[in-house]
Formats: structure tokens, sequence, C-alpha cells
């Protein structure tokens, strides 16, 4: 078993036996079709409109901030696109395993790098939109990590499996966003550019998909 895959099990024991410590003492939290997003949750996140999913890798950028990439990448057994779910500031009233509200500000551990999804204001390579890329040491960064999930359905109140959402990044009020437009050569040909963009649209659409969901029965 490669490195990254024993730290994706040893993960999700972890907050597996965490979760069923605090079951006693934390009520649970019902959620219709029990198909919600939960904090702590190490998930794959999909372009809507491109299938691509959210991918990072110990490649940096040669132009802007020089930090890791963040890319969209068609395929989906890799195991740099996993990504873990974890609150903007510990919560002392909270555990993981509890549905993500919509409107929460949150941060996205890349898995395997241990960074943070990040942007700010250098320009992206392709687009010339907002950089998005990865940052930190150990899941430890800034507040360019920060993303607010606004669903894109006004009367869900939880973030749910499979339905498109956006991530509105708090610093400079873009959202995350991707397109067939912009596409890598090499050395990553094939993906594609993930940068930050003014303006909210259909690809700015993401969905959780593949992954270990925590859950409090």
């Amino acid at each position: 078993m490669n490195g990254a895959l024993h730290e994706l099990y040893y993960y999700g024991f972890s907050v597996l036996l965490f979760c069923f410590l605090w079951f006693q003492t934390i009520p649970a939290v019902k959620v219709e079709g029990d198909d919600a997003v939960t904090w702590g949750s190490v998930i794959k996140l999909v372009h809507q409109s491109t299938g691509y999913r959210l991918h990072s890798h110990e490649i940096v950028y040669g132009t802007g901030s020089g930090q890791q990439s963040v890319t969209a990448y068609p395929f989906g057994g890799d195991n740099n696109s996993f990504w873990r779910v974890k609150r903007q500031e510990k919560a002392n009233n909270e555990s993981n395993c509890s549905p993500v509200a919509c409107g929460s500000w949150l941060r996205l551990e890349h898995l395997t790098t241990r960074k943070n999804l990040h942007s700010h204001l250098p320009k992206s390579p392709l687009s010339g939109n907002l950089e998005v890329s990865a940052f930190g040491i150990a899941g430890q960064g800034d507040s360019g990590d920060v993303f607010q999930l606004v669903c894109n359905d006004y009367s869900t109140k939880y973030w749910k499996r499979g339905e498109g959402v956006y991530f509105k990044h708090v610093d400079t009020n873009a959202f995350l966003y991707s397109s067939m437009k912009y596409v890598y050569p090499e050395p990553i040909e094939g993906h594609l550019e993930v940068s930050g963009h003014k303006k909210k649209n259909s690809d700015c659409l993401w969905k959780a998909d593949d992954g270990f969901y925590l859950r409090r029965d």
C-alpha cells in the first residue's frame, strides 16, 4: 500500500473511532436522506459542468505566487484529488461528523500534501482570473484559505452529496471556477485551470462525490 493510501485509511479509522467515542454525549443530527456532507469527511469534489475533479500535486506555479498548483483532473482514481472538510476554526461545542450547514465558512485541506485550498490577488496563468493554489504547512495557513459554502438550492439547510454548491472565497469574494476553455499544456497536459471568478455562474458549481463520509447514527 503506498504512503498516501495508507494515510487515508489511517485517517479514516481514527476519525471514525473519534465519532464512536463521542456518540454517547453528542446528540445525533438527523438529515433527511442521510446524504449530508459532514465536518471531517475526506472527499473528492467534482466540477459539475466538466466532470473533472479538484486536484493538487507537488508542482508549483511558474508565474504568480509560485505556490503549489491546483487544477481540475479528468480521472477519478487518483489520491491527489482527496480533500478534508475542516471548519474555519474549531468550535468547542461541535464535533466532526455533524452536517456542514449552507453558509458555513470552511477550509479544504489537500490530503496528500496537507496544504489548504487557497486564493489571493495574483492572476491565474491561463485565464487571468484570480490564482487558486494550495498553501500552508501541515494544514495550517492563513485567511486566504477560507471559503464560504453557498448552496445552489436556497431551500437546502445542509450541504448534500451530489448537489451543486459554490465556494466563495472570503478575502476576495471570488468563486471557485473552472472551464474547458483553459487547458494546461505539459507537464500537466489535460488538466484544467482552477481559478477565482468574480461572477457566480454555472462553471462555479461543484459537487461532493467519492470519499469517506463521517456519520453519527
